[in-house]
């Protein structure tokens, strides 16, 4: 089953295209970099904050549902354009937030769903989230600082990565939010909002 919403970006064709692509292409892998990174640091560090979140499929006051192979989840109002799709396995939901107050940086939320049939990796000491369809959940949540070359300096932003085993898939969910309190409960209420009973990768 594929995605739900009607406003996705699926193709603009022409240079355009290629210069998002090249742009998402180098966004996932500064994401797998630093997934890599605040998902080891919640299983060693105790500094690392916890996404504490509630029964999974919870949607925040003000927030928008979205679907995407079945996957429910909620994300935060404000979105500066469209969500962006690409289909294959794996395949990505980008959703596109506002600044983070400086040039070329913005809240982002980005999921990578692909199917996944090989053992499941142990929990290692990290809290599990109650997610309904998953059988392994592992996250970590923590500040990082980006910089970008369109402006000097640097801004300060919450970045969170969680890693979904289910029967058949593996789901990464990598978010990146204001910083502060503020962006780590935005970081929990969408960890919270995840419901994977109807994934179909």
């Amino acid at each position: 089953m594929g995605p739900e919403r009607d406003d996705v970006i699926t193709d603009t064709g022409g240079d355009q295209a290629d210069a998002g692509l090249a742009a998402r292409r180098k966004r996932r892998r500064r994401v797998a970099l630093i997934a890599g990174a605040v998902t080891a640091a919640a299983v060693v560090a105790a500094t690392v904050v916890a996404l504490v979140g509630g029964p999974g499929g919870t949607v925040p006051l003000g927030w928008e549902e979205r679907s995407f192979h079945g996957m429910t989840f909620a994300v935060p109002p404000g979105a500066r354009m469209p969500d962006e799709i690409e289909e294959g396995d794996p395949s990505y939901f980008t959703w596109n937030g506002p600044g983070l107050g400086l040039e070329g940086t913005y809240a982002t939320v980005l999921i990578t769903v692909r199917e996944h049939h090989g053992d499941i990796p142990p929990q290692d000491g990290a809290e599990a989230v109650p997610v309904p369809g998953a059988l392994r959940v592992r996250y970590g949540v923590g500040p990082v600082e980006y910089g970008t070359a369109a402006s000097d300096g640097t801004v300060e932003a919450t970045y969170g990565a969680v890693q979904i085993w289910t029967a058949d898939a593996f789901v990464m969910v990598g978010v990146t939010l204001p910083a502060g309190p503020a962006g780590e409960q935005m970081a929990r209420d969408l960890v919270a909002s995840i419901d994977l009973s109807e994934l179909d990768p």
